[in-house]
């Protein structure tokens, strides 16, 4: 017995030492995330941004069956996506106007920054990959890599989504602030060419369930004959108690648009 003790002693220091390594990444992971929330709030603009990506990206994660493992993973990834903004000028970040050229060309080095300072830090690969790739657009017209469709990680797509509507629906002075359901009819305009359309038909649909963001098509999208409901702020407690055949055949015309 104690020649099978001292035989089992490496493996049992091997996978200790394992352990403390695992428990030294996840501290070091919570601590970056913590950093990013505390430099998120020091702006009114960005405050709790991270956070409201992670909620909407895990969201999209179950619909899609992926694994707990997974969804960890992508959550960390909202959390840290544009983690590369420490290194830009605040004065850019912050900028109350639109941003010239050359800043625009330094806020778009943030991705390849992430993925750097990640790199370093021995954190999942997928989680690196879906920060360096989360501003690519599904038609390959994104950076910094321009992929396109499913060469674009499956992580930096669902990113690419939820991160777009947080955007629209953000107040900033120098842009057109969208209502949430402006904000959900943007992303199925720009599906297939910004966005994947898979995804962006599941965010939709956790949009209008859980969020009750209920879509409403523009009057120029209308053709003639068609009904539409002119109240974009219309809750779900008064469109359940709506029931005649308006409404009947507004749901109908949906369904045949969206086909």
């Amino acid at each position: 017995s104690v020649t099978l003790f001292l035989t089992l002693i490496p493996l049992i220091l091997t996978q200790y030492v394992y352990y403390l390594r695992i428990r030294e990444k996840q501290a070091l992971l919570q601590n970056v995330i913590n950093l990013v929330r505390v430099i998120e709030a020091k702006d009114k603009y960005t405050a709790g941004h991270s956070m409201r990506l992670a909620e909407y990206a895990e969201k999209v994660a179950r619909k899609l069956r992926l694994s707990e493992f997974e969804i960890e993973l992508l959550k960390n990834a909202a959390y840290l996506h544009d983690i590369g903004k420490i290194r830009t000028d605040l004065s850019i970040l912050k900028k109350p106007k639109k941003l010239r050229l050359d800043e625009w060309d330094q806020i778009k080095e943030h991705p390849t920054i992430g993925f750097e300072i990640i790199s370093d830090m021995a954190i999942p690969k997928s989680v690196g990959l879906a920060i360096l790739y989360h501003h690519e657009k599904y038609d390959g017209s994104g950076y910094p890599g321009k992929l396109e469709k499913e060469k674009i990680p499956l992580f930096a797509r669902i990113l690419c989504v939820v991160d777009s509507f947080d955007a629209m629906v953000t107040t900033r002075e120098y842009k057109k602030t969208f209502t949430k359901q402006e904000a959900a009819q943007e992303l199925r305009k720009e599906a297939g060419t910004h966005f994947d359309p898979k995804i962006v038909n599941i965010f939709c649909k956790i949009l209008e369930k859980e969020y009750n963001v209920i879509e409403v098509y523009k009057p120029e999208e209308i053709t003639a004959g068609e009904e539409i409901i002119k109240n974009v702020n219309i809750n779900r407690d008064m469109l359940e108690n709506f029931k005649g055949e308006t409404w009947k055949k507004i749901i109908s015309l949906r369904k045949k648009k969206r086909k």
